[in-house]
């Protein structure tokens, strides 16, 4: 599939179907140093999760696709940059930053349906690392998907699940699932505004044309 890419899992069963956006988070500090003062103010991811939350599922019309560095699933396309539309008078960095949000959401949402259509299996998600720690965007993954969301307080994921396999290695635990289970912590769960789920799916048609549109535009003999 282009949404994924397939891994062997190290506990020896089964695979790991990798979901990958090339910016994802980079994506917001890149904004906010370029166009908000820059991450020097320490609460300004504050400041714009209160502006965020405000505005309603579509950012009052304003969309992002998020290839600031190229694309990797679905399309695969690294010449893929970033845009934005939708914007008029009334536009602030506040939907700018919530669109980037839902965009990225989005990009991720579809990836997770694909494979659930192809027959993987989910009830529910965890979230970790630095975004995780933004409670809207937690909210933002359980409505665009349909599952609730749990916080991990294991922000070091790669070197957690190293530590695991190398647990295990050295006997310390006999199974994966025994040393997941002694070595995770875990915080809430966000359940899913169902009845959000009609927006979401009608933005994330609207977000999901606009990489189609932006490269058939900056096509080679294009006028």
């Amino acid at each position: 599939s282009n949404y994924w890419r397939t891994l062997v899992s190290p506990s020896g069963e089964g695979y790991l179907l990798e979901s990958v956006q090339r910016g994802g988070a980079y994506f917001f500090n890149w904004l906010l140093d370029t166009f908000a003062g820059g991450r020097g103010d320490r609460s300004i991811f504050e400041r714009m999760e209160s502006e965020a939350t405000r505005l309603p599922v579509g950012s009052d019309g304003v969309t992002v696709c998020s290839y600031l560095v190229g694309c990797l699933d679905p399309y695969w396309d690294d010449k893929a940059r970033a845009t934005f539309s939708g914007m008029g008078p009334d536009t602030g960095i506040g939907h700018l930053y919530r669109a980037s949000m839902e965009a990225i959401t989005l990009e991720f949402a579809r990836s997770l349906a694909k494979m659930r259509e192809s027959g993987a299996r989910a009830d529910r998600l965890f979230v970790i690392g630095g975004g995780a720690e933004s409670r809207l965007w937690r909210q933002m993954v359980a409505d665009a998907t349909g599952l609730p969301v749990i916080r991990s307080l294991s922000n070091e994921a790669s070197a957690l699940g190293a530590g695991m396999s190398a647990a295990v290695g050295a006997g310390w635990y006999d199974s994966f699932k025994a040393a997941a289970d002694a070595m995770t912590r875990l915080a809430e769960e966000i359940p899913p505004d169902l009845a959000a789920r009609p927006l979401w799916d009608d933005l994330s048609e609207r977000q999901g044309r606009l990489y189609k549109a932006t490269r058939q535009d900056m096509a080679p003999g294009h006028s």
